[in-house]
């Protein structure tokens, strides 16, 4: 017994020290990335550039979705395919950069927004998007002043917008103006908005009514399908039963209408199929009479 106690004893001292020693190791290799020449390296570029308002000195392309669009330098060429090219001159924000043994990576935002064009419905609509680019500049040989001039050559660095939008390299590139009437047009578009709105949410009522309706006038005078009818509304019942309007619209039987329980007859089944139903419908249409929007000023008929 004396043995066995040494021996649990011995066990739980040699696992401490295992977890003790892997603790080390993490704590040993943390503490050499954080010190390795390229940790220090970024940390120094992204003291000096983190947030540096910055006129590019090279063309570069951006996707504008919300991403970082990768641009490989080249001197001065750019290898990039984002679906917006953005001239030399263009204003932005540095957002960080990263070093690795390959590529200094810059990420930057760019100032000024885009306007964009786009179509729904009738109307011919606007929005303003923003845009992000990566360049990714071979990583030159030598120290961080090496590195500096080579961000330098691409990027002409600036401590505030206004010094940036004077110098001599900004292509004073500003966001498209608005057309004439837009704003009559958003009010258009709302009201429009909403009045496919209304005739989705009569639609939907109209189906579920018609379908009640269907239901209530195919009801069998049989034991077993009264049976089961009356069970199907009684399960119906303890469903949970959205009221959002949204889904409402969206919703199908499927996932509430559910099997009968195993060995019910054909008729009860029929009949507990149907109670679903009936009470799903009736449900439904009761919800979606308040779903209808108020009439905007500008839609037919004000």
């Amino acid at each position: 017994m004396l043995l066995v106690s040494r021996a649990a004893r011995s066990y739980d001292v040699l696992m401490l020290e295992l977890r003790l020693s892997a603790t080390a190791a993490v704590v040993l290799v943390s503490t050499s990335l954080l010190s390795s020449p390229l940790a220090a390296g970024e940390r120094q570029l992204n003291a000096v550039w983190r947030g540096a308002w910055v006129v590019s000195r090279i063309a570069a392309h951006s996707n504008c979705d919300g991403r970082y669009t990768n641009n490989q330098v080249n001197g001065d060429l750019v290898s990039g395919h984002g679906r917006q090219l953005f001239e030399r001159g263009e204003l932005g924000r540095v957002k960080r950069i990263n070093l690795n043994r390959r590529n200094i990576e810059v990420f930057i935002d760019v100032v000024e927004p885009l306007l964009v064009e786009y179509q729904d419905g009738p109307f011919d609509l606007y929005e303003e998007i923003s845009c992000k680019i990566e360049l990714r500049i071979p990583r030159p040989p030598g120290n961080d002043v090496a590195f500096h001039a080579a961000i330098a050559a691409a990027l002409l660095r600036h401590t505030s917008p206004s010094a940036a939008e004077a110098s001599p390299e900004w292509n004073q590139r500003r966001r498209d103006p608005y057309p004439e009437g837009h704003e009559e047009t958003l009010a258009e578009y709302e009201a429009w908005q909403a009045e496919q709105y209304n005739l989705a949410v009569q639609a939907a009522l109209d189906e579920s009514i018609s379908t009640a309706a269907r239901l209530m006038g195919r009801i069998e005078n049989d034991t077993e399908y009264l049976a089961g009818f009356g069970a199907g509304i009684d399960h119906a019942r303890r469903e949970y039963f959205s009221d959002d309007c949204d889904t409402l619209l969206s919703m199908t039987r499927y996932g509430f209408v559910h099997n009968a329980p195993d060995g019910s007859s054909s008729g009860f089944e029929d009949g507990y199929e149907d109670g679903q139903l009936l009470f799903f419908h009736l449900e439904r249409s009761a919800h979606l009479g308040d779903c209808f929007l108020v009439p905007l000023p500008g839609s037919p008929g004000r």
